[in-house]
């Protein structure tokens, strides 16, 4: 059988729209195009682990979980109780046997979505109609890819608004691009990198 990680699809983030309450991508969205190109190797049954062959190496995979959490903010009125603010949260899991320090082996929860308004918008991604509120999806990524998306969104809105997380996830991001092809990307700067973020400054080496 031939390995699932062969056929992954890898998310790759464009420059999002920064004048927003939050963080908006162009269309087509990469993060629905992400989710529905792994959604094959998606791990929905805890009793039949798929996405695992043997033939896979699952030291240089991560098992990410995305899930959607939503706050209605308008309760009291009738005419906006459709109007939700949808977060798409990203978390990650790493093998223990992957050589990451333990520390980093599980990342920080990150908002890798949101959107305020109602589920069928023109305008919403399509991950908020698609997918279950509360009903995460599971699958396989390669280590260094995540890393390099950890990095990238420590910095837009949703999460650098959050005391101390973006400095979190650029430590785990750092982390865990060792011995990864992102690695290079640290060791193409010479000397120190200093990542600015919301609350403070993270220094890789």
């Amino acid at each position: 059988m031939q390995p699932t990680y062969l056929n992954q699809h890898y998310l790759y983030l464009p420059q999002p729209c920064t004048n927003q309450p939050y963080t908006v991508l162009p269309h087509p969205n990469a993060v629905d195009n992400w989710i529905y190109q792994n959604k094959e190797d998606a791990h929905t049954n805890v009793l039949v682990p798929g996405y695992l062959h043997l033939s896979d190496t699952p030291s240089d995979q991560v098992l990410c979980t995305v899930q959607i959490s939503e706050v209605k903010m308008h309760q009291s009125d009738p005419r906006l109780r459709d109007f939700v603010a949808y977060n798409l949260i990203l978390y990650i899991e790493v093998p223990e046997n992957s050589g990451v320090n333990p520390a980093y082996l599980s990342s920080p929860l990150a908002t890798l979505g949101r959107y305020e308004g109602m589920f069928y918008d023109k305008e919403a991604p399509t991950w908020v109609s698609r997918m279950a509120v509360g009903r995460p999806l599971m699958f396989r990524q390669p280590r260094g890819a995540m890393a390099e998306v950890f990095a990238t969104i420590a910095h837009w809105t949703e999460n650098a608004s959050i005391p101390y997380l973006s400095k979190v996830m650029l430590e785990w991001a750092v982390a865990n691009a060792i011995g990864t092809p992102a690695e290079s990307t640290y060791e193409e700067v010479k000397g120190s990198v200093t990542e600015t973020c919301n609350y403070g400054k993270l220094t890789l080496k």
